[in-house]
């Protein structure tokens, strides 16, 4: 996704939608450590990527993600800001 675009937030599949977002960074898990570490300890840094994804823990991540056979490193962690329903009508 494009850094700086807006994207509908829709309460379901063909849903009118409720507001929008704002993509402030898009990028995979080791470009984004690397960028946000800043001396940050490892173990702190997963525990909050965890928490950011709905788990408690790193290792409930890491099993999710064995599962789904998906790839933790190889997918894009994008961060985005609600835009409020004035700042819609600017879009």
């Amino acid at each position: 996704m494009a850094v700086g675009k807006t994207f509908a937030i829709q309460p379901g599949r063909g849903k009118k939608s409720i507001c929008r977002a704002k993509v402030l960074s898009c990028e995979n898990r080791l470009q984004h450590y690397k960028r946000t570490c800043n001396g940050t300890v490892l173990s702190e840094w997963k525990q909050k990527e965890a928490e950011l994804e709905g788990f408690y823990s790193w290792d409930g991540l890491m099993r999710y993600f064995q599962e789904h056979a998906l790839n933790f490193m190889d997918l894009y962690r994008i961060e985005y800001i609600l835009v409020s329903r004035e700042e819609m009508k600017n879009d």
